[in-house]
């Protein structure tokens, strides 16, 4: 998979026009609907920890080497550990099968643990 379907969902700065930018496109804030219809709701994404910091922090390279992925994974881990929307980060990730990053402080093997979880807990959320 290249980078660019990887960081499809990665949100960057608005610059102050009141988009919120996407590798795939961007959404000005009377196109969330749109958004809204295929993401789910998208808006805690502007009050991300993350927003606007570079995504490769969040989404290593191919064949990354295990001490880099994990000092660059622990970093990441300490941006969401300060964020206000971990939890509706991490719910978004999991509700769209997001398989690679860190999303909500997990990475991909993590949330693969974490959906199981919440399989096996009745009205899990």
């Amino acid at each position: 998979m290249n980078p660019g379907t990887r960081l499809a969902a990665w949100p960057a700065k608005s610059g102050g026009t009141g988009e919120t930018s996407w590798a795939g496109g961007t959404f000005a804030p009377g196109g969330r609907q749109a958004a809204a219809g295929i993401l789910g709701d998208v808006s805690w994404l502007e009050r991300a920890a993350c927003r606007g910091m570079d995504g490769p922090l969040f989404f290593g390279p191919d064949g990354e080497a295990r001490p880099d992925l994990e000092i660059r994974e622990a970093k990441a881990k300490a941006v969401c550990q300060r964020c206000p929307v971990r939890g509706l980060c991490l719910d978004f990730a999991l509700r769209n099968s997001i398989r690679y990053g860190i999303w909500g402080g997990l990475n991909a093997e993590e949330r693969t643990r974490e959906r199981r979880r919440r399989a096996r807990r009745p009205y899990a959320a």
